[in-house]
């Protein structure tokens, strides 16, 4: 089966300036990206979209390759579907056609290959048309969420949860963007990565880190740094 990997990278980023290629442990942080599907074997092709020269520049002096993102698709306020169709449709106009798409998010640099084959994997397995990342709510329970209103502090689901122990809480997952698969076909006459019979494949929380602003920065180099002295706690 043909797989093409799709490495959205937009330039002009607000929150983190030149977030997609900031040095992350000694290399632009989309590179870890790019490394981590090349080393995974599961894809005949990589490509990154991005409207930005200097991200074009960065990502071909590593040796991937570039598909320019149309303009109107590199705003904030555009989702990732007409950048991924536009991909996909580039090479259709090639003659090389693809069975399967796998999203890979550029901020997402702690994912790694084994991460990537075993999605893989699994996606097959179950022969669905669509499978994202998802992990598993841990520390923060979405159900102790509370609101601020009128009279104070109340739950925002109500007091069904709010003093429940976190042993009696429902097993509930986050989505994440570090892995996304899904058929090219079902893609395109849908035009959405929440397909039908969309399954999950259950990454550990540390691995989905998704950097989008500062924090999410810091956090991400603690658990690396965590990652590299002490490797017996991220198993």
């Amino acid at each position: 089966m043909k797989n093409i990997a799709v490495v959205p990278a937009r330039g002009g980023s607000k929150r983190v300036p030149g977030k997609n290629i900031i040095e992350f442990f000694g290399k632009p942080m989309i590179v870890h990206t790019l490394e981590a599907a090349k080393e995974s074997g599961v894809f005949s092709k990589i490509i990154v979209s991005t409207e930005d020269d200097t991200i074009r520049s960065v990502v071909e002096q590593h040796g991937y390759e570039v598909v320019r993102r149309p303009e109107e698709f590199a705003t904030d306020t555009v989702s990732l579907v007409p950048s991924v169709l536009h991909v996909i449709a580039h090479f259709e106009s090639l003659g090389d056609v693809f069975e399967n798409a796998c999203l890979l998010m550029a901020n997402c640099p702690i994912r790694d290959r084994d991460d990537i084959r075993g999605s893989c994997e699994a996606f097959h397995r179950t022969a669905s048309d669509f499978m994202m990342t998802v992990f598993r709510y841990g520390m923060f329970y979405p159900f102790w969420a509370m609101k601020q209103t009128g009279d104070g502090l109340k739950s925002y689901w109500g007091e069904k949860y709010i003093q429940s122990r976190s042993q009696e809480l429902p097993d509930v997952f986050c989505p994440s963007g570090a892995i996304r698969w899904f058929s090219v076909e079902a893609f395109k006459k849908i035009r959405n990565f929440y397909g039908p019979n969309l399954q999950p494949y259950i990454i550990p929380w540390y691995k989905a880190i998704d950097i989008d602003g500062f924090e999410d920065l810091m956090m991400a180099k603690m658990v690396v740094a965590a990652m590299e002295r002490h490797a017996e706690y991220f198993i």
